[in-house]
């Protein structure tokens, strides 16, 4: 009887994250994060048999652990690749048993992926362009999906930060559900859902990624679970001048640990696993792969594990380690840039009856690239209700899939002093890309020897003083920017933006740094707008209470002038913010409005020494005037409020004291001052009668309260 040709594909061999199946492993795995290399051996089992008749001839295509330039593969039996560029077992047979059972057997060496460089510019090779192609279950051109993956990347500066971004956000929104073992759900249904397994992790991740263009493939094999068993497994590599692992379902991305075994990839998630057979007229052709999801043989063996160390090379800052009731500080962490990665973060505080230290956000993912330093912020507050009469510490531990373990002793003690009192706020609210931000402080009440500034890209300290002060630096990162001013028990939180480009901006604005109570302050604004059309805008300047506001045809560059009365002395604030149809832009600067200085001559007395007359003035003031001098007829000497001295000549003399204020103002006042003539001496009685006289003596006079002749302001 003739025999007819009948194909089939495997089925079921997508490979999900738990509950598959328990591979035995021939030792223990206690961190598989931290597994560097090992060597393995892989046997793919399984059955193909034809039901209700026989078969006289099979060819069978099986997947095999694929050569990479992270694994080694000796496979030797016969080989064929797919479209795909997988190496597959072939297995050719005539009149094989029906049943037929299979074994394959493939040995090989594994090591971490680890991506210490890519390339700045590059180009996606023709035959990669079918990896940023929708499919069936990766609906990469549905408008929500791409909405989503535009929202999770925005600001992104590169393809790492954009798929790092996107691993970030897959890993936080599916939650874990093994129900879904084997369901294969495609990417809207996850993105709605938000539950899967390892294949509905990588197949949203991948749908997402292609949808901004950036080719992504699947990967499956095996990996090592945290449950402790080898598991099959899905994960992606996404293409950016090479291809790049990220393993969305434990968030790894840039670096894999070598616990991941790959056995083939593909646009689809589909290997090539194929068998073709010569039956029996009527016979049903059938596969099953026992050795994957049987849980009898052990498919995977592991031998000469080699485990790296966490990374112990990082800073741990601590604002301060000793709090009051209530008081606030911050931690941060400096992370080294060795490597692409996205490490994984938290900060764990004591618990307990009283729980002395709060942090709120623990968790923290951190996108890591070579050669740029990082730092990870925690901001804590201590427990403000805990029992008086006790002083509690409180270790902090830093938990990470990447660190060493570190811990931090915070100690809250009730008897330290009140908390200082500052504000801060950002110079800018909008910054371009590689422009500076100021962050400026005003120190109300002291508490402490430091201010410091912490942020993901800045860690600055400053000496703490009554007043005003200021920090400058260069962010690195695009979109919203939060960083902490913290001094004495006390954080300030402060928010920007960091953009590429604007449509209307404040170029820069000049105002004095130091103005005069009453006087009037010339602020200049220069507004800048980058079309063609001129655009309706608003500019409002402030200065504490006093605002002043233009309405402006802007177009180009334009200078804007305002004239705000100073008011009263103190630390002010300058605001300036530009607003027009959909956009705001504001900048803020601080200044020093201080008292006016004014010198009074309160009393003046005279002296006679020798043969000329001394004028001696006592001169007051208030506020601070700076560089004073006083002129007499034609002497001119600097002077400092006080008792001032002059030598003059008698007669009517006018005297006229000239200062400056710290803003460089010049003030003036004359008066005129009547000078006595040196009196003459009393003539001394001749004694008489034989008696003797008395030796003469010099005769010093002086004069209280000589006639102020004038009193003129300028």
């Amino acid at each position: 009887m003739p025999g007819h040709r009948v194909s089939v594909k495997a089925a079921a061999l997508l490979f999900s994250l738990a509950v598959l199946v328990q591979l035995a492993c021939a030792i223990d795995i206690p961190d598989p994060g931290m597994v560097s290399g090992m060597n393995f051996e892989v046997t793919e089992s399984g059955t193909i048999s034809a039901s209700g008749g026989s078969m006289t001839y099979l060819e069978a295509n099986i997947s095999l652990p694929q050569q990479s330039a992270y694994q080694s593969v000796t496979y030797l039996g016969r080989k064929v690749a797919d479209a795909d560029g997988n190496a597959l077992a072939s297995i050719i047979e005539s009149n094989p048993p029906n049943p037929y059972r299979y074994d394959v057997r493939s040995a090989g060496s594994v090591r971490e992926a680890v991506t210490a460089s890519l390339p700045l510019t590059y180009l996606v090779p023709q035959e990669y362009e079918r990896y940023t192609l929708p499919g069936p279950k990766v609906q990469s051109d549905d408008p929500e999906i791409r909405r989503v993956a535009e929202e999770a990347t925005a600001n992104s500066s590169d393809t790492w930060e954009r798929a790092a971004r996107l691993a970030i956000y897959v890993n936080g929104l599916v939650r874990y559900d093994d129900s879904l073992v084997g369901r294969e759900m495609d990417a809207k249904w996850v993105l709605q859902n938000r539950r899967g397994v390892c294949t509905e992790y990588t197949t949203l991740f991948i749908a997402l990624a292609r949808s901004l263009g950036i080719p992504a493939r699947f990967v499956s094999g095996y990996a090592f679970g945290p449950a402790g068993t080898w598991l099959g497994h899905s994960w992606a590599e996404v293409y950016m001048g090479e291809w790049v692992p990220v393993d969305p379902t434990w968030l790894e991305a840039g670096h894999l640990d070598a616990t991941h075994i790959a056995t083939f990839r593909s646009a689809d998630n589909r290997a090539e696993n194929n068998a073709v057979a010569l039956m029996t007229p009527g016979a049903e052709l059938h596969w099953q792969e026992s050795d994957i999801f049987g849980g009898a043989t052990e498919a995977v063996r592991v031998s000469n594990l080699q485990t790296g160390s966490p990374e112990g090379n990082y800073s741990l800052y601590v604002g301060e380690a000793e709090l009051g009731f209530g008081d606030e500080t911050v931690i941060s962490l400096k992370l080294p840039g060795a490597e692409y990665r996205v490490a994984g973060l938290d900060l764990a505080p004591c618990a307990g009856l009283y729980e002395p230290v709060s942090v709120g956000e623990s968790g923290r993912k951190a996108i890591l690239r070579p050669g740029e330093e990082q730092y990870v912020v925690w901001r804590i507050r201590a427990n403000p209700s805990l029992a008086q009469g006790y002083i509690y510490t409180c270790p902090l531990l830093v938990n990470s899939d990447y660190l060493q373990e570190r811990e931090q002793e915070i100690t809250v003690d009730p008897t330290i002093g009140v908390r200082a009192d500052f504000s801060a706020w950002a110079g800018r609210g909008t910054v371009l890309a590689g422009e500076p931000q100021v962050i400026y402080y005003n120190i109300a009440r002291l508490r402490g020897g430091a201010i410091t500034l912490s942020g993901s890209d800045v860690q600055q300290s400053a000496a703490a003083r009554a007043g005003a002060g200021n920090f400058t630096y260069y962010p690195a990162h695009l979109g919203a920017n939060r960083v902490y001013v913290h001094s004495g028990g006390t954080v300030r939180e402060v928010d920007f933006a960091v953009v590429e480009h604007a449509t209307v901006r404040i170029a820069n604005f000049s105002v004095p740094q130091v103005a005069v109570e009453g006087a009037n302050l010339t602020v200049v604004v220069f507004a800048s707008s980058n079309g063609t059309a001129p655009r309706a805008v608003r500019i409002s300047v402030s200065v504490g209470a006093q605002s002043s506001v233009q309405q402006a045809s802007l177009a180009g560059v334009q200078a804007f002038n305002f004239s705000i009365p100073a008011g009263e002395p103190g630390a002010r604030n300058v605001s300036v913010v530009l607003e027009g149809t959909g956009m705001r832009d504001e900048a803020r600067r601080m200044i020093e409005i201080i008292r006016r200085p004014n010198v009074t001559l309160a009393n003046v007395t005279f002296a006679f020494v020798g043969s000329g007359t001394t004028v001696v003035m006592q001169l007051d003031a208030v506020g601070e005037p700076r560089a004073m001098n006083v002129t007499m007829g034609n002497r001119t000497v600097p002077a400092q409020p006080g008792e001032v001295s002059m030598a003059s000549q008698p007669g009517q003399q006018v005297v006229t004291v000239e200062w400056l204020d710290a803003a460089g103002n010049s003030y003036s006042r004359i008066w005129s001052v009547a000078v006595p003539e040196r009196p003459q001496p009393t003539p001394t009685p001749t004694p008489g009668g034989g008696r003797q006289g008395c030796a003469g003596f010099a005769v010093l006079l002086i004069l209280f309260g000589a006639p102020l002749l004038a009193n003129r302001y300028i």
